[in-house]
């Protein structure tokens, strides 16, 4: 039997010998006009299979084909299309985000972790070291406040008791003073032998300022760890001495160090002054009080806020001091003058009695 020759067409007669035998001719559908068959459909004859079979291959590769171009633009996995469903497009998944993206995406908020903890741990030593601060601070002011002025104090109580005793010529001195005695001209005052430098001249008497308040004085503020910071009243280098002409000018601490002219600003025009020395009671009346700020440092001139003179007879007393109490933004400046004077046998004046006695016990 002759071979046919397979043809998207079908089968040409045209191709068969002259020599086949006579028989009925089996007609060959055309299929090319014919519609689409799908997957389920079986060929009518061999020659039907065949054709059937070409036209699916070449179907199959222009699909595949055009999946393949679609992936290449698209980055769309291939994947072999089931002719069944072709109206059913395949499920895209997401593609997997690579290590490296995935870091870009984590490190900013690594990041941002490790600079918050960072801050955290600058903060929490920023503020130990502030709580530590101010623990020094509190500590430092308990002590310069209560406990060093309190020692100070005492050392002053043994000072002044010191002094005054040694200089007492005698136990009923103090009865020596009277009315009558007051009235009594002991001529002009000594003027008190110089000291050295540093050293203990007398003590001070400040009624106003009540029990307790009895100071010593020293000669000197250039070295205040040896007078000022130890609780003393300290004269000015180059002022003038008690009973000299001029200008006796002093300066004591506010608060702390022992001191007790904290009240300093209840002195009044008229309360009296009394220095104790070797040479005798040297009593001054306070003139008037004024607030000068620190750098007006002429309050301590022969005539003080002046650049007069010292005047022949005329001996003025002034005590500096600071202002506001625990600042020292201003000085409270206390003005006085030598009223009287006394030698130390004539008694203790009868204004004071009391606090000599507490000096001195």
């Amino acid at each position: 039997m002759a071979s046919t020759h397979d043809t998207p067409g079908g089968t040409d007669p045209d191709a068969i010998g002259d020599g086949a035998s006579k028989k009925p001719e089996t007609q060959v559908p055309n299929t090319a006009n014919a519609p689409r068959s799908s997957k389920s459909e079986k060929p009518a004859s061999v020659s039907d299979h065949d054709s059937w079979v070409k036209l699916w291959s070449q179907k199959s590769m222009s699909q595949k084909e055009a999946k393949k171009a679609a992936a290449e633009a698209g980055n769309i996995p291939l994947r072999s299309i089931d002719p069944s469903a072709q109206s059913t497009p395949p499920e895209q998944k997401p593609a997997p985000e690579s290590k490296k993206s995935s870091r870009k995406t984590k490190n900013p908020d690594v990041r941002r972790v490790a600079g918050s903890g960072k801050l955290n741990t600058a903060l929490g030593v920023f503020g130990e070291l502030l709580i530590t601060g101010g623990v020094v601070v509190l500590l430092f002011l308990t002590w310069q406040l209560w406990i060093n002025n309190a020692i100070v104090a005492s050392e002053q109580a043994d000072a002044v008791k010191n002094f005054s005793n040694n200089i007492t010529s005698s136990p009923s001195a103090s009865s020596q003073w009277t009315p009558k005695a007051r009235a009594i001209d002991y001529g002009p005052p000594p003027v008190f032998s110089a000291v050295g430098q540093d050293d203990v001249m007398g003590n001070l008497y400040v009624p106003r300022l009540g029990s307790g308040s009895t100071r010593a004085v020293a000669n000197g503020v250039t070295n205040p760890g040896a007078t000022i910071n130890r609780g003393y009243y300290g004269k000015y280098e180059g002022s003038a001495w008690p009973g000299e002409p001029g200008n006796f000018a002093m300066a004591v601490h506010r608060t702390g160090w022992g001191t007790s002219f904290t009240q300093a600003q209840t002195i009044r025009p008229g309360d009296h002054i009394y220095l104790e020395t070797s040479q005798g009671w040297y009593v001054y009346t306070v003139r008037n009080t004024e607030y000068v700020v620190p750098t007006q440092v002429d309050v301590t001139n022969p005539m003080p806020l002046s650049q007069a003179p010292a005047i022949e007879g005329q001996s003025i007393l002034t005590i500096t001091t600071c202002s506001p109490m625990d600042g020292n933004g201003e000085r409270l400046v206390i003005y006085g003058f030598l009223s009287s004077w006394q030698p130390i046998d004539a008694g203790i004046p009868t204004e004071i009695t009391k606090l000599v006695e507490e000096a001195r016990s």
